[in-house]
């Protein structure tokens, strides 16, 4: 299943592109990972760099688009993140998250950027969306954080 967002960011053939990762690497999720270094609205740029840069030091991986939309989804991943109760914005986190914690590896394919109208059409809301995408990568930690300490590492 290949998913793209109603704003008109994203164009066919990288939606194709993103379906033939998909078909190649069918048990990977594949991600389509916009550039943010040209003509890019200041709160996407900021708002992308920084969820990224959270991500890889809670998580530790290293993703360049956590918040595209473009996205292939490997048939046999569908039942898990109909599981979580996350919606909106924040469900595009959880998903890396579930991912993450599964045995499925995250696969990026360049594509496109596209900014309509200095993406007026977007409906997110920059401080609301936010917290809510920060506090699932909280939660995130704060559950890693306390299974460490219930088991910890001998030595």
């Amino acid at each position: 299943m290949v998913t793209v967002d109603a704003d008109g960011q994203h164009q066919p053939k990288d939606a194709a592109r993103v379906a033939d990762a998909l078909r190649t690497s069918p048990s990977d999720l594949i991600l389509g990972a916009r550039s943010f270094r040209y003509d890019v609205p200041i709160r996407s740029k900021f708002g992308n760099s920084l969820t990224c840069v959270l991500f890889r030091i809670l998580v530790g991986q290293r993703i360049t688009d956590t918040q595209t939309g473009m996205r292939g989804i490997p048939r046999d991943f569908i039942p898990q993140l109909l599981r979580t109760k996350a919606r909106g914005y924040e469900f595009e986190i959880d998903m890396l998250l579930i991912c993450r914690q599964s045995t499925l590896s995250i696969q990026e394919v360049r594509i496109v950027t596209v900014y309509i109208d200095t993406n007026r059409a977007s409906h997110f809301h920059p401080v609301l969306d936010s917290l809510r995408i920060y506090f699932v990568l909280f939660r995130f930690t704060l559950a890693a954080l306390s299974t460490a300490f219930k088991n910890p590492v001998k030595l």
